[in-house]
């Protein structure tokens, strides 16, 4: 086990596309058998079902493998400062450009309680229980919790934050995620640019990505 790294590039935060990701295809050509893992980086994503309700929370976590990430099996994460340990065998695989990525976005508490902020530790394993271990900080503010879908702009302006767009087809597949752009302002223009889409959710993040509040689904349509 180690601590997270820091500075340069791998200092920056994941982009945020990263914790939308409900599945991806994964090529890659990587022999090492045994773990190891650079980084570790999370976001704390608050989910709007709809305008009026308060949002629900789930801790994302992924990490930058120098090894074969097809060969994960298990994950295991434990919050140092209140002991809470979740372990799951879900892991999402991602590459962008030489970089491995993994990691599951679905950590969640007990109801009416919120994600611990302090030290955690995340050991990825293979299948042959060879494992590696790294240590890394979540900070954020709990304010979101209690913060209503339609007071989340002030917020996350007030805290350097800014907004982007995910759109998905009617299947649930992202067809795009990043800046909305003067064509994505209007339902007409997202239909001419992604004829495929099926709704949208604007998603806001704070200026290190490290929380996301994901704004309630609208659909696409003319009609």
């Amino acid at each position: 086990m180690r601590e997270n790294q820091s500075g340069g590039f791998y200092g920056l935060k994941i982009i945020p596309a990263f914790f939308l990701v409900i599945a991806a295809l994964f090529v890659i050509s990587c022999s090492q058998t045994v773990p190891d893992i650079l980084l570790a980086d999370y976001s704390v994503i608050f989910d709007y079902p709809d305008e009026e309700s308060l949002p629900s929370a789930r801790l994302g976590v992924f990490v930058v493998s120098e090894s074969d990430v097809r060969r994960y099996s298990a994950i295991t994460l434990v919050s140092k400062s209140s002991g809470l340990v979740w372990e799951t065998s879900d892991i999402l695989r991602i590459q962008e450009s030489d970089m491995q990525w993994a990691g599951n976005v679905s950590f969640v508490m007990p109801e009416a309680e919120i994600i611990p902020s302090g030290l955690y530790e995340v050991t990825f394993m293979n299948a042959d229980e060879k494992s590696d271990s790294v240590e890394f900080n979540v900070q954020y503010s709990a304010q979101y919790y209690k913060t209503l879908c339609g007071d989340v702009p002030a917020l996350m302006r007030a805290q350097g934050g800014s907004s982007q767009i995910a759109i998905y087809d009617r299947g649930g597949k992202m067809l795009y995620f990043g800046e909305r752009y003067p064509e994505l302002q209007t339902v007409r223009g997202i239909l001419n640019d992604y004829t495929d889409a099926g709704f949208f959710q604007d998603v806001w993040c704070s200026a290190d990505n490290s929380v996301m509040c994901i704004m309630p689904e609208k659909p696409v349509s003319l009609e």
